[in-house]
């Protein structure tokens, strides 16, 4: 039996009977078609979940029973920031869905010397709150806990510099040692990364050069083939999973 999961922000605690958000609770009793004492999960995204029930359906509210608190173990011990060129929205959208899904704990859509100038006039509010409802489906669809963080765009060379715990991995194309190579030499283990994936254009070459003056940032490309932004994205989340976090 499935078990459906649901948002609910705030200090939750054992024994409150509290409303479902407005689109939490038409998912509930129009989607899901949810009825009262129906068992559900609820979580408040700071990684606490709660085992509850539906205490109430009204017409234009649902009422959740907080139940006992449930320790959950879907975060990444690796605290992963994807530093992304921001790309057509679609392709955008689709790496933020599967960056959470992936455990990536902190996105930051960057403007860089080669982004379409067309797609920094695009940015709003709106599109910042369709991003936020792609996080939260994709947290619910994951199990996690906790939402990934989602900055406002920025300019490439402010990320710099990185705090000195950070290790920072920029993906070229070209002129750098592959994956294997370049961070089979990282030493100790690093708990904190950020992976710069830049635009369909690349990376200009004061860019490169800004991340060469850090010392913290390594290079490094993804083999002999040149991969669209989502796929390096995607690809280089993998193995930063794979050789330190939770793969």
């Amino acid at each position: 039996m499935t078990i459906h999961r649901f948002y609910l922000p705030g200090d939750l605690d054992t024994g409150q009977e509290l409303p479902l958000a407005e689109e939490e609770a038409h998912h509930a009793r129009n989607v899901l078609r949810l009825a009262t004492d129906n068992e559900i999960l609820v979580f408040d995204g700071t990684g606490r979940e709660f085992s509850s029930i539906i205490a109430g359906v009204e017409k234009k509210r649902v009422t959740v029973r907080i139940g006992a608190e449930k320790f959950n173990r879907r975060e990444s011990s690796l605290e992963i920031t994807l530093a992304v060129a921001l790309i057509k929205p679609e392709r955008f959208e689709w790496i933020l869905q599967k960056a959470v899904e992936l455990g990536v704990k902190t996105l930051v859509p960057l403007v860089t010397e080669f982004t379409e100038k067309g797609l920094v006039r695009q940015e709003n509010t709106n599109r910042r709150l369709r991003w936020e409802r792609i996080a939260l489906e994709a947290t619910k669809q994951c199990e996690r806990a906790v939402l990934m963080q989602i900055e406002p765009p920025v300019s490439f060379s402010a990320q710099f510099p990185l705090a000195a715990d950070r290790l920072g991995v920029m993906l070229v194309e070209r002129d750098a040692g592959n994956w294997k190579t370049v961070t089979g030499k990282v030493a100790p283990t690093p708990s904190k990364i950020t992976l710069f994936i830049g635009p369909e254009g690349g990376w200009s070459t004061s860019e490169r050069m800004l991340a060469v003056e850090q010392q913290n940032v390594l290079q490094t490309t993804l083999g002999p083939r040149i991969l669209r932004a989502e796929t390096a994205a995607l690809t280089a989340i993998s193995l930063t999973q794979a050789a330190w976090g939770d793969f």
